[in-house]
């Protein structure tokens, strides 16, 4: 029986995870700021470690852009992680779901 549950997972949920860890792990931080921010423009007050901003000013300056235009790609980098992860918890619920009576009949084998 657990053999037979391990050869399904395997066929079954592996590949989707994979997939999801495959655009997981090639998540890189934008080269770039987006060109736009749909028209608005936000000003909000940041308050940041005086470590971070030292690596900040440090990495902007190797860069060739501002601490701002980091802070906007770390933001989005953010967004991006949080997107995947919930793609891939709804990609392994629909395996589990659809293949529910089948994960049952191969637990009661």
């Amino acid at each position: 029986m657990a053999r037979k549950l391990a050869r399904l997972l395997d066929r079954r949920v592996l590949p989707h995870l994979a997939a999801g860890w495959r655009a997981y792990s090639q998540c890189r931080m934008p080269s770039r700021p987006p060109a736009s921010l749909g028209g608005e423009s936000l000003a909000p007050n940041l308050r940041v470690p005086e470590e971070l901003d030292r690596q900040l000013e440090q990495l902007a300056a190797e860069e060739h852009t501002s601490k701002s235009a980091l802070l906007l790609q770390g933001a989005e980098l953010v967004l991006q992680r949080h997107r995947r992860g919930r793609d891939i918890s709804a990609g392994l619920d629909f395996v589990m779901s659809h293949d529910a009576e089948l994960l049952k009949r191969l637990e009661d084998a």
